[in-house]
């Protein structure tokens, strides 16, 4: 395992806006995170990077695994004040486009988005978003498998960027990146969201397919999906809306 270069890290960002910790094993970089921020030892700008987490999670609390020294895991503090909080539910969405951006401008690799939180490459899962709200901010967490070769990967489904390129893929450039993205999407979506987010509607797999949502009480439903609203729910062809706490599970049906 090549641990991360923190300091190639710190040096690619802006110091004004990012302030990384770096911790070489923690339980879950979200859970740590959003702990310090309700005690008020974190704020927007704080990112806890991990080379390992021993009980990561994902949405739902599902648990997310990657071997250590194989993934990007990260999870950062944001505060979207510019944009009325019927908006915040965007915020992941728009993390999905500073991914998808960061991917091909380190890698090459074209990446699409499920929604709503999924990092696709030709139909396979290659990582995933989570977003939880603590007073007026937003954290937000994300993991990709970078470095997993076929006989490694965490879940049936899953792919890594590894295995879509012909060059070793650097973990650290794709943090720096991954973070300047974030700050420059989150900045320009704050300030006039319409071109972020019609950037995520071109880039999401899960529009004009036929799905089916499975709701937190078990119950399917299943329709067309048309269009993501204003507050990032996702819209069927005959109206109903879905945000993503409506959602334990969506899958395209053929």
């Amino acid at each position: 395992m090549e641990p991360l270069d923190i300091a190639e890290i710190i040096s690619a960002l802006d110091p004004g806006y990012w302030r990384v910790q770096h911790f070489p094993l923690i339980d879950s970089t979200q859970r740590a995170l959003v702990s310090a921020v309700i005690a008020g030892s974190a704020d927007a700008g704080d990112v806890y990077l991990a080379e390992f987490q021993s009980a990561g999670r994902g949405r739902g609390n599902r648990s997310f695994e990657s071997a250590a020294g194989d993934g990007m895991l990260l999870s950062a503090a944001l505060a979207p004040s510019m944009q009325p909080e019927s908006r915040w539910g965007w915020v992941p969405l728009v993390v999905g486009v500073a991914a998808c951006s960061a991917i091909m401008k380190a890698t090459g690799i074209a990446v699409t988005l499920k929604w709503p939180n999924d990092l696709m490459i030709d139909g396979a899962k290659v990582g995933g978003i989570i977003a939880e709200k603590i007073d007026q901010k937003i954290i937000i967490g994300i993991g990709i498998n970078c470095l997993q070769g076929p006989e490694n990967l965490p879940a049936p489904g899953a792919t890594s960027l590894q295995i879509h390129s012909t060059e070793n893929v650097d973990r650290s450039h794709l943090v720096s990146t991954f973070l300047n993205e974030l700050q420059r999407m989150v900045s320009e979506w704050s300030a006039k969201p319409f071109p972020i987010e019609n950037k995520y509607r071109q880039l999401c797999a899960t529009l004009e397919e036929d799905v089916q949502l499975q709701l937190p009480d078990g119950n399917k439903v299943q329709g067309r999906a048309a269009a993501i609203s204003t507050a990032g729910a996702l819209v069927l062809a005959d109206g109903r809306e879905f945000v993503a706490a409506d959602v334990t599970h969506l899958r395209s049906v053929k």
